[in-house]
């Protein structure tokens, strides 16, 4: 059962022969759906039936002879040239350049030009219309299969429904182009040796039965699809086998230099005929990967199957000599059959070879191909391709975790995501496409492709398609959630309060929080049960419920405190927050229907109420604080902060500033907390560099009078970089996402992301990339030196993500870091203690990354 069609596989040649060449009056048709009426380029020669079929063919054969290719042959030799000086400029990019989109580009002006007289220069314009509707033609989505295989079984029903296989999109924009093309031709007179001249001839023809506007439209349609995906897969195969085996490539090139000279004036289409061993290899390459992978027929009669035996020894081994005339002899005829065979064979075969072979003669003449770090041993084909294409899809999902298997369970996030990082890198992707659980999803490899997404094409990617409901969970309507319009507006009203200005108004009283917890540390180094990251979380809580609600938590002398207790219960992962947080995404509309909360209850009351309380009090006694309160008073109630007067706007409602409070507290407490104790631990393992930022510290203190200053913390060198290290290799938030409004072509590719897919930028894995930075897993501040930093891509380090999105509280998160480690480290020196984990192990069901178990050192005083 091929899905719910009755099928019968024939593994026999002669059986083939039967069906294809014998029998053909039984076999004469694909039984694929036909509607030359509501889906007019469906009524191609491929899909035609019966006596249209018949008829259809016999006006096409003459545009197809050797004859006719012959006048074609200097069209596509001119495309072929425009091919080399993209490669001669482009062939040192290994990294960027992708062979298969290269090739593509060059099948698609060679189309253009000869089927439609048209320049498309896709070689500097690979997102041109032309490619992403012929990308898009090829590309079967689960609609597209279930209309394909229902189109064929029930017929009638389908024509009833009105339904179409080829988008409307795509069925429009090629009509539309032939109609152009065929009203500029006849007005302008212009004749061309190239498809549509053909056409025209056809349509025009005295005496005979032409061709309607549709009918060329489809044909013009399938001969595009037939030659576009077709013969650059056939390049690309032949092009990495011929990697695989230089001895192969150097006999053709040797071929090519004494059949072709050294220019283009020496290429005729007689001299790519007598190419003996350039047949071969393409036919080596066909016999391996049949861009059409299997042909179908459908029977018009009941048929009794014929009394019904090897082909290719070693099938998997690359060798052009299976095709010398002895080694054809003694096989079966219809063993190889890429174009399929009999009176339905491919009409447009020399077309297909002759495009294949003047593009290999042009690139083999001018360039050696050998395979690299991204070349893949083993070529897996794509499932969602038509064609046998490369898969970009990860590899074994299961039914119910897809591609995620044991993440959040045995293993945390960054680890999972890693994994598949590492699968698409050694398979020599940019990008790749896995289930995270049923949801499909795209995960970025090259940083490139980050930027596109996180910057230069925002305006796709501006949202992170989490779930927002302001109205039935207030919380959630915060700066991280929040899409489009709303964001933008939110994120105006906020920036001002993160500037340097407002930093250095905080200072002084997240310093005062420091000393509290110096003076903890103090007490309580001699403990050898001492969990380091439970005390920076109390620092961090402290912090933040001084900055933000003005509350002298004292979590240091009270660590159960409902405030610290809320921030946990906020960052904990459990299944049903899980299990919510896949239906909010996956599901919104529905969520919303079913006042679906992803916060819980006492999470919202308890931030709810300390909100109004806060307002309540500073309203009542009119107290005043350098304060991330004070500053979004003043916008709830003037729309913009006094000396920020271009952020002015509407105010915030108390809900409003409830959500950016809460979202404060989270971005502030977990991952500022996180990044100081990974940050200590690699001090631990380093006491070498511990000591110099010891030092760096020490002089700035003696310079401040033994006091630090906002100033003095930020031009401390060593200590930004230490940070920057820790951020490196520990990023507190391991990925981070985005989703796209509209369908989205990946530069320089063409593959189309369709709107509202998750695109995954695994930070933690590009980050411990050693291409990105040699040996990932040592701790070394001096990659942020400057030439390190020029010397690298700049979105190869991107802890608080980038772009308009970026993490708009980074200033401040940094400024708590630096300043607690600042604290601690002028007076204790931490080293490993028997409790300490080595190597690290992350926490599974955690949102940030943080240590399994917790982290223990050892813990004395600075002399």
């Amino acid at each position: 059962m091929n899905f719910f069609i009755p099928s019968v596989l024939v593994t026999d040649p002669e059986l083939v022969k039967g069906v294809l060449v014998r029998n053909f009056d039984v076999f004469h048709d694909r039984g694929l759906f036909v509607d030359t009426e509501s889906d007019p380029i469906s009524g191609s020669l491929f899909s035609l039936e019966g006596s249209h079929w018949r008829a259809m063919r016999q006006k096409l054969s003459p545009a197809f002879t050797s004859g006719k290719m012959k006048h074609m042959f200097g069209l596509m030799v001119d495309v072929a040239e425009q091919m080399r000086r993209f490669m001669d400029t482009n062939c040192h990019r290994a990294d960027l350049l992708e062979m298969k989109d290269a090739l593509q580009r060059y099948s698609i002006d060679v189309i253009g030009n000869v089927a439609f007289g048209i320049e498309c220069n896709s070689m500097e314009n690979p997102d041109s219309e032309f490619r992403q509707m012929g990308t898009k033609a090829f590309q079967f989505d689960t609609v597209q299969r279930l209309k394909f295989f229902f189109g064929g079984r029930y017929k009638a029903l389908m024509k009833g429904l009105g339904l179409k296989v080829f988008p409307g999109d795509v069925s429009g924009f090629f009509r539309k182009l032939t109609a152009s093309t065929v009203e500029y031709r006849e007005k302008s007179g212009v004749r061309r040796n190239d498809f549509i001249n053909l056409m025209l001839e056809i349509r025009n023809k005295n005496g005979e039965e032409g061709l309607t506007m549709d009918e060329l439209s489809a044909q013009c349609f399938i001969f595009f699809t037939a030659g576009f995906e077709t013969s650059s897969a056939t390049m690309n195969f032949c092009l990495y086998e011929l990697a695989l085996n230089p001895v192969v490539q150097n006999r053709l090139r040797q071929e090519i230099e004494e059949v072709v000279g050294k220019d283009n004036d020496g290429f005729t289409y007689e001299k790519m005929l007598s190419m003996d061993y350039l047949d071969r290899v393409v036919k080596e390459t066909l016999r391996k990967y049949p861009p059409a992978e299997s042909l179908f027929r459908i029977s018009a009669a009941p048929f009794a199957v014929p009394n019904t035996k090897y082909h290719y020894p070693q099938p998997d081994r690359f060798d052009p000599d299976r095709f010398l005339e002895e080694a054809v002899q003694k096989r079966h005829p219809y063993s190889y059959l890429p174009f399929g065979e009999g009176p339905r064979n491919c009409v447009g075969m020399r077309f297909g070879l002759m495009q294949v072979k003047v593009g290999l003669v042009m690139l083999l003449r001018n360039f050696s191909f050998a395979p690299n770090a991204h070349t893949p041993l083993k070529i897996e084909f794509d499932p969602e391709f038509v064609i046998l294409a490369p898969t970009k899809a990860a590899r074994n999902p299961q039914l119910l975790t897809g591609n995620v298997a044991g993440m959040v369970s045995t293993e945390h996030m960054a680890t999972t995501l890693q994994r598949l990082y590492r699968e698409f890198k050694q398979r020599g992707l940019t990008f790749g496409g896995f289930n995270n659980f049923f949801a499909p999803t795209i995960l970025l490899v090259e940083p490139e492709l980050v930027k596109h997404v996180m910057v230069k094409d925002f305006g796709v990617f501006h949202d992170r398609g989490l779930y927002v409901d302001p109205e039935g969970d207030p919380l959630s309507g915060n700066l991280f959630n929040l899409e489009g319009h709303q964001w933008k507006v939110m994120r105006q009203k906020l920036s001002p309060t993160f500037t340097s200005g407002k930093m250095k108004l905080m200072f002084d009283t997240v310093a005062s929080v420091a000393k509290e917890l110096n003076q903890f540390v103090d007490e309580n180094c001699h403990r050898e049960d001492m969990e380091l990251r439970e005390v920076l979380q109390r620092f961090t809580v402290d912090v933040i419920g001084n900055v933000a609600f003005g509350i002298d938590c004292n979590t240091m002398k009270n660590p159960d405190s409902d405030f610290r207790k809320m921030g946990n219960k906020a960052f904990a992962l459990t299944t049903t927050s899980v299990i919510k947080s896949f239906i909010g995404i996956q599901f919104k509309s529905l969520a919303k229907f079913m006042k679906m909360k992803i916060t819980e209850d006492d999470v919202e009351q308890f931030f709810m109420e300390l909100t109004r309380s806060t307002v309540q009090m500073r309203e009542q006694n009119g107290s005043q604080r350098n304060d991330f309160m004070k500053l979004l008073l003043e916008i709830r109630d003037q729309g913009t902060i006094s000396d920020a007067p271009n952020s002015a706007g509407e105010g915030l409602t108390m809900r409003e500033l409830a959500a950016q409070c809460f979202v404060f507290f989270l971005a502030g407490f977990e991952t500022s907390s996180s990044t100081m104790t990974f940050c200590l631990y690699e001090l631990a393992l380093n006491p070498d560099v511990q000591y110099r930022l010891r030092e760096e510290i020490k002089e700035a203190l003696n310079e401040g009078g033994g006091h630090l200053t906002y100033e003095a913390l930020m031009k401390m060198d060593y200590l930004d970089r230490v940070v920057s290290e820790t951020l490196r290799k520990h990023p507190p938030l391991d990925n981070t996402f985005r989703t796209n409004e509209v369908d989205y072509v990946i530069p320089g590719t063409n593959y189309t992301i369709p709107a509202g897919t998750f695109v995954q930028i695994p930070i933690y894995a590009i980050q411990r990339d050693p291409d990105n930075f040699p040996e990932p897993d040592k701790f070394d501040p001096d990659r942020f030196l400057p030439e390190a930093v020029k010397s690298r891509h700049p979105y190869a380090y991107i802890p608080f993500g980038e772009g308009p999105r970026i993490c708009i509280g980074m200033r401040f998160g940094l400024m708590q870091a630096k300043l607690g480690l600042a604290t601690l480290l002028a007076n204790f020196q931490f080293s490993t203690s028997p409790r300490t984990s080595v190597p690290l192990v992350y926490d599974p069901p955690s949102i940030t990354l943080g240590p399994k178990g917790g982290m223990y050192l050892r813990i004395e005083r600075v002399e």
